[in-house]
């Protein structure tokens, strides 16, 4: 909350915010439908490029029938209901954990714990289209998956790491010069405070661009 106080040193009324803490507990209920959880190892197929081409319209789903994988190859799964049921536990937990954080009527949380209660819970095996697709560069497999249902691509592809770093060099270089020429300056006459000035926000600018396209590079060849 926002309190007033006398400053006897300036002689003026001030507000500042002031923070109560106090224990809370509650509950918060969600409903989760039609978790996925690949029933492929990864070490078939990427689990990262898989969750990208993500939705599918569960609400289509139909009965089996043999027909439908006349003249396809088809993966039948290699993970156990057991295993299966951990890694849904876990994401469904960390999506209980953010629903309790949204419920919260404040953005300021220490000390926060949750315990997951599992009510309801049911399984069924499905088989959903997903056309795959994998090329060799330089000795190197990449994949490439769409979702057979809406048509979106998503996949890996080679990258040349030279040519990023230079990138991130081009960057980082102009701010890093400015500093470099300024604080000689600085020295000899303060002169230099201008260009160290420009130098350190040309300097955050490219740090900033630079993590951004490694994450991009990293994304693209996401395992």
């Amino acid at each position: 909350k926002t309190v007033r106080h006398y400053n006897a040193s300036q002689k003026r009324w001030e507000t500042r915010t002031k923070i109560e803490w106090r224990w809370e507990n509650g509950t918060v209920p969600i409903n989760i439908d039609d978790h996925l959880v690949t029933g492929s190892s990864s070490q078939h197929i990427s689990h990262k490029i898989l969750e990208r081409i993500y939705p599918y319209q569960m609400k289509d789903l139909t009965a089996y029938h043999p027909d439908y994988l006349a003249g396809w190859q088809a993966q039948a799964y290699e993970t156990t209901l057991t295993d299966a049921w951990d890694t849904g536990k876990q994401a469904i937990r960390e999506a209980a954990r953010e629903a309790c954080y949204q419920d919260i009527p404040t953005s300021h949380v220490r000390n926060f714990s949750m315990t997951a209660d599992f009510a309801d819970e049911s399984w069924r095996y499905i088989l959903l289209p997903v056309y795959l697709a994998a090329y060799k560069f330089q000795d190197k497999t990449y994949q490439i998956m769409v979702n057979g249902q809406t048509g979106l691509v998503a996949g890996q592809k080679p990258v040349a790491w030279w040519k990023i770093w230079l990138a991130i060099a081009a960057l980082l270089l102009p701010g890093l010069i400015l500093g470099l020429i300024g604080l000689p300056l600085l020295l000899i006459g303060g002169a230099g405070i201008l260009p160290i000035g420009a130098g350190i926000i040309l300097f955050g600018i490219g740090s900033v661009l630079s993590i951004m396209l490694y994450n991009k590079v990293r994304q693209s060849e996401a395992k």
